[in-house]
């Protein structure tokens, strides 16, 4: 994956130089940059990371005014949910800022990776955090773009019901977490509904095998962890003969659904099955069929190997790893009862026990 080098402007006015891998930020920035006949190197001289200050009225002023660095004026373009989080004693968040002389990028971008449904938004009531700020952080996300054309479905998401005894806070008359006063509750044999499969799908091996491909890989693709253009997609696609399936175990080779958008859609006729849950600006469509035709148009069409394919940010390793990390939704989903949760910890218990009475070889494990 190729690297490129911008600076970073601390809060102290100090330059550092970091390391940027390539996104489809990036990408789309080269192809704007292509169009006016100028080539981008390794070195993004016209796109800085800024240190924005605690105090909310001088970075309001960077943000709408700009910031000058070495006689140049650079104007706010983009921040992530990441970069939000990262502070320090002297500022709040970082943020992307582009040269002012290439300022028109900024509503191509925005127009692109939305296809223009953003700028339909103004002066909307939108959570901005969730429907904007963290959509837009997927174009930053690194990762090998695969061009490939493919027929998708995009399906509401399936749920179902699992009834346990559960913990949970305790809501006031309206509904909502009690702030004032914050206690659990327990709920005995409470059914909860709960979403199958929450963000991920299905590519048929015809779509892995061409992926695995384009990225040169030497063992089997198994599983993609993806970002798309222009509808703000994510999450996982595993690789599943789907039709197959639905052939042999069911006897069907025509299974027709309804798709996130009510609209009839043939599983046999495919290539990928996404739950709407994936497709996060899904619902600012029509349809699937407006999504395509809006790909179509004139002014995306220097784009348009971005918008028909995947960046792939995640593959498959050809020997799992004999442990991994989990995180707190996977252990959510398994439903282990403390009882449970205590026997997994039990070896690493063990082990702290040991480094505690002395045990040398333990305390080499820890080391």
């Amino acid at each position: 994956m190729k690297q490129y080098k911008i600076r970073e402007i601390k809060i102290n006015g100090e330059q550092e130089e970091i390391t940027l891998a390539e996104s489809d930020a990036i990408r789309l920035y080269k192809i704007w940059k292509r169009i006016k006949d100028k080539e981008v190197d390794e070195n993004l001289d016209a796109i800085v990371k800024v240190d924005l200050p605690k105090d909310e009225i001088e970075a309001m002023k960077l943000l709408k005014g700009g910031i000058i660095i070495d006689d140049k004026r650079y104007i706010s373009l983009a921040t992530t949910p990441g970069l939000m989080k990262k502070s320090g004693l002297d500022y709040s968040c970082e943020y992307f800022f582009v040269d002012e002389a290439d300022k028109d990028f900024i509503n191509v971008f925005y127009n692109v990776i939305s296809l223009g449904k953003l700028k339909e938004k103004y002066n909307n009531y939108l959570c901005i955090n969730k429907d904007i700020v963290s959509r837009v952080s997927l174009a930053f996300s690194s990762g090998d773009h695969v061009h490939i054309n493919c027929k998708k479905a995009i399906l509401p998401e399936m749920t179902y019901t699992y009834i346990n005894n559960y913990l949970q806070f305790a809501e006031n008359e309206n509904g909502k977490i009690d702030l004032d006063n914050l206690r659990l509750e327990k709920h005995h044999n409470k059914e909860v509904e709960h979403i199958a499969m929450d963000g991920s799908g299905f590519m048929m091996p015809s779509i892995a095998d061409k992926i695995e491909k384009k990225l040169n890989l030497k063992y089997p693709l198994l599983w993609i962890g993806i970002r798309e253009l222009g509808v703000a997609s994510k999450g996982l696609l595993i690789r599943f003969d789907f039709k197959k399936y639905l052939k042999e175990e069911h006897g069907l080779n025509k299974l027709i659904v309804k798709d996130m958008w009510g609209d009839d859609v043939d599983l046999f006729e495919v290539d990928i099955i996404m739950n709407e849950s994936q497709v996060k600006w899904g619902k600012w469509f029509k349809n699937r069929d407006e999504i395509e035709e809006l790909k179509k148009l004139e002014k995306y069409k220097p784009y348009s190997k971005l918008l028909d394919g995947f960046t792939i940010t995640k593959i498959n390793k050809e020997q799992p790893k004999k442990y991994t990390e989990a995180n707190y939704q996977i252990l959510s989903n398994l439903n282990l009862t403390p009882k449970e949760l205590d026997t997994l910890s039990k070896e690493t218990e063990d082990i702290y026990e040991r480094v505690i009475t002395g045990d040398i070889d333990a305390i080499r494990i820890m080391l």
